[in-house]
């Protein structure tokens, strides 16, 4: 089981459209991005009545994507701000990458540690996801695709499970974690990673394990703030995030790290997934099925 476990943000695979059985976990890129504040969701929706643009700083970030791996997980992923990673050693006499010590990935020291451009998205049993497919785009297995729509990830417990989903509550103060808390209405996940060197181990599965060397992508879509304890973060925040190989944490050397930087890992079959553009479309006839079911 990955480390992340205690953390998990999932974008699973519950509900998806031509899933394969794949994985794909890397902390090696970061996102800026640009956020609009609306006072309803039809004006965000129709991107009226903007109350306000703020810019999405420089964050790391990482996914954790797995669908039917028995051995990394059935259905688990991740996307979040990387916060955990710190070069701050350890007070307690331990060394710096014993978990036994009290600044064992802590995020202590991170600059990515705090509230404002934080993004988290939890979905314990992927029962938000309307489209998922990820995979090898062709046969030289250097470059992989993760691509996952979804909608209604929410930071109550959902009908079908836990969500816990938070955002930056643009605009206002940093207000601690409760101040962010929120609905995900609708959101899409893209990356590419690049550079991936894999081998088949073993029935036609392929698999990587070094760092890309370039990764691109973006996560969009409408968040709702529901904070009770910051109603002025309340509203409908319209972001368009994009990936970069910017990352302070890999910048920082495995020495200088508690409990070093983890690895990179991607693997799936052999068939090469659709190019992005192809997958997009067919994501976005799903959503759109979905929200005449669920009338959002």
């Amino acid at each position: 089981m990955n480390r992340f476990v205690f953390a998990l943000l999932a974008v699973g695979a519950v509900a998806t459209v031509g899933a394969q059985s794949f994985y794909a976990s890397t902390d090696k890129f970061g996102y800026t991005g640009v956020v609009t504040r609306y006072n309803t969701l039809s004006d965000a929706q129709s991107e009226t009545n903007g109350q306000g643009t703020f810019d999405v700083s420089q964050r790391d970030a990482g996914i954790y994507f797995v669908n039917n791996r028995p051995s990394f997980d059935v259905d688990s992923n991740i996307f979040l701000t990387a916060w955990w990673y710190t070069t701050q050693a350890n007070t307690n006499g331990f060394p710096m990458d014993d978990p036994s010590g009290d600044r064992y990935y802590s995020g202590w020291g991170n600059p990515n540690n705090t509230d404002n451009s934080f993004v988290q998205l939890y979905d314990d049993n992927g029962d938000t996801d309307v489209f998922q497919m990820a995979g090898w785009t062709s046969n030289a297995h250097d470059t992989f695709l993760v691509h996952v729509d979804g909608v209604n990830a929410m930071h109550s417990v959902s009908p079908d499970g836990n969500d816990y989903t938070r955002f930056w509550n643009a605009g206002d103060p940093d207000v601690g974690a409760e101040g962010t808390k929120g609905d995900f209405i609708n959101y899409s996940f893209d990356l590419m990673a690049y550079g991936l060197v894999s081998s088949d181990t073993g029935g036609g599965f392929f698999e990587s394990s070094n760092h890309p060397t370039h990764i691109e992508g973006s996560f969009t879509g409408i968040f709702q703030n529901v904070s009770t304890t910051s109603p002025i973060s309340n509203g409908f925040y319209k972001f368009s995030l994009t990936f970069n190989d910017t990352n302070w944490a890999f910048s920082q050397g495995d020495a200088a790290l508690n409990g070093d930087f983890s690895l990179s890992g991607f693997g799936a079959g052999a068939a090469p997934v659709p190019e992005p553009a192809t997958m997009a479309a067919l994501g976005m006839g799903a959503i759109a099925l979905l929200r005449k079911r669920r009338k959002l």
